[in-house]
């Protein structure tokens, strides 16, 4: 038997997170029957048209490429239940959250070539 779908294995982490969507509510935003996206979900259908999944894609505002990586990601879940807090955080959460992620990054790659020469130098030149 072929392994479940990416995408509907990121869909499902996504689905069983966000408890404000429905698989029928998810189906009428995105303009998709009902039916076939519950087979899809149960893995009666193994695959969705790319089509079909774009849309799906479109109605949670997030990147096909995204959904596919959780599902293929053995850290989906944990990745989704994170994705969720941060979402739902308010906009000044959200910007102090990158702003530590953005200093971190920067950490581990090592010093800036823009931070101030050493005050020695500067003395030097003054």
């Amino acid at each position: 038997m072929r392994d479940r779908d990416p995408f509907i294995k990121g869909l499902l982490l996504i689905l069983t997170e966000r408890t404000d969507l429905t698989p029928a509510g998810l189906a009428k935003s995105a303009e998709l029957n009902d039916s076939t996206l519950r087979k899809q979900l149960s893995g009666a259908n193994q695959s969705m048209t790319v089509a079909n999944a774009q849309k799906i894609a479109k109605v949670l505002d997030m990147d096909l490429s995204t959904i596919i990586a959780l599902g293929e990601h053995s850290a989906g879940p944990e990745i989704v239940r994170l994705a969720m807090a941060i979402q739902a955080a308010e906009q000044q959460d959200r910007e102090k959250v990158h702003a530590f992620l953005d200093v971190s990054s920067r950490s581990r790659t090592g010093p800036s070539d823009s931070l101030d020469p050493p005050v020695a130098a500067q003395e030097e030149r003054g």
